[in-house]
């Protein structure tokens, strides 16, 4: 199938564009999010400030816990 020269030069430069979009740094919540393969990051911040504790130590949420304890005593 013939694609204008144009337009394919066009797709390559949308699909540039998203690689460098995605590549950008992300915030500590998004990475842990990530990490722990969790939904959202939001998830993350409300463990971090207290409004979700979470019980079982095999969860998902106590390691974000854990991790985020050990973050910040290495800050310290």
């Amino acid at each position: 199938m013939f694609v204008p020269l144009i337009r394919y030069k066009y797709i390559i430069i949308m699909s540039d564009l998203l690689k460098i979009i995605k590549n950008q740094s992300k915030t500590l919540y998004q990475q842990l999010a990530e990490k722990y393969k969790v939904s959202s990051p939001a998830y993350v911040g409300k463990i971090a400030r207290g409004e979700r504790i979470p019980q079982r130590k095999n969860s998902k949420g106590y390691k974000i816990k854990e991790e985020l304890e050990k973050l910040k005593n290495e800050q310290s």
